[in-house]
């Protein structure tokens, strides 16, 4: 491959596929020089130039640029097509950027052998799976998978920092070892993310008075900002509102909730609560909830009651 596109939000898997390449290069050719380029203030001719000579030892070059986007701009589109049309034989320039805008390059990219690749977000049930397999080909352990998904959970899905997280859990381990729920839980630190569903599952479960309860412990004990405490629970009902709407036209819960995003442990009991109450209920309380939390951050209503009035409702509707 004389050009390879590597463009998405995910740096890591960026990152990723560079060494795969790199890798692929080296089996194929032998030893081969890397070259890196700014994008953003190296003009083309320059990289072009480093493509197209030759090498004082090695006979391969990968010539790397990042941010592409802003070295492929207008300006310079037309000179990347003519070196598209024609690659050095020498040379496999590989670009990197967050967004990569289509037109003619690609077509000439793909003609002439290179290829495009997407390196995206991935879902949270794609990085649990990813973090499985890194665990076990990189760093020699296993990892269970209600470990993995407790780790997305609380590191995100980017898989920089999960794979930061892993090496960690794994020098914990140690070599052959497995890490746990349990090791997880001790060692990675809960995320925001993670307290919302903790407070969003104490709302889903009990009483009222336990729910009411879960809400004051979360502003008492836990000295959350009521603002993020209106956010946990309006979100929790448009996830609901959500799950209802598509059922009450047809959609199957588990359908439902795979449309609304959903995964993990949420998904049964919000497609139970969105089962249990008419889809207008939680429209109303959604569309309240909304209200209610510009209220908050207005100034215009007192956090705690409006709050504690929001999830006595909810709970009657639950």
């Amino acid at each position: 491959m004389r050009i390879v596109v590597l463009h998405g939000k995910e740096e890591f898997l960026r990152s990723l596929e560079t060494d795969r390449l790199r890798e692929a290069l080296g089996a194929a050719l032998g030893e081969i020089d890397v070259v890196r380029f700014d994008g953003k203030e190296t003009p083309p001719a320059d990289v072009l130039d480093e493509c197209r000579s030759f090498g004082l030892m090695l006979e391969h070059k990968l010539v790397i640029v990042d941010d592409a986007d802003e070295f492929v701009k207008e300006g310079n589109r037309s000179i990347m097509e003519r070196y598209a049309a024609s690659p050095s034989e020498s040379a496999t320039l590989a670009l990197r950027c967050d967004k990569w805008n289509k037109g003619k390059l690609d077509k000439l990219i793909v003609d002439g052998g290179g290829a495009i690749r997407k390196c995206d977000a991935v879902t949270p049930g794609v990085a649990t799976k990813w973090v499985v397999n890194r665990a076990s080909k990189r760093y020699g352990v296993t990892m269970s998978p209600d470990a993995a998904e407790a780790l997305v959970g609380r590191a995100g899905v980017g898989l920089g920092r999960l794979d930061t997280e892993a090496k960690k859990l794994a020098s914990a381990a140690g070599d052959g070892g497995e890490v746990t729920l349990d090791l997880v839980r001790e060692l990675v630190g809960m995320t925001r993310e993670e307290e919302a569903w903790l407070l969003q599952s104490a709302l889903l479960s009990g009483k009222p008075e336990q729910r009411l309860g879960a809400l004051r412990e979360a502003m008492d004990v836990s000295r959350h900002d009521p603002v993020f405490l209106s956010f946990v629970v309006t979100d929790l009902l448009r996830k609901i509102h959500t799950v209802s709407r598509l059922m009450a036209g047809g959609v199957n819960g588990f359908q439902a909730a795979k449309q609304a995003k959903l995964w993990g442990a949420s998904t049964e009991p919000i497609i139970a609560a969105a089962n249990r109450t008419p889809a207008r209920v939680w429209a109303t309380l959604f569309v309240d909830a909304v209200e209610n939390d510009a209220r908050i951050k207005s100034g215009r209503s007192d956090a705690r009651r409006s709050l504690e009035r929001l999830v006595v409702r909810f709970a009657s509707a639950a």
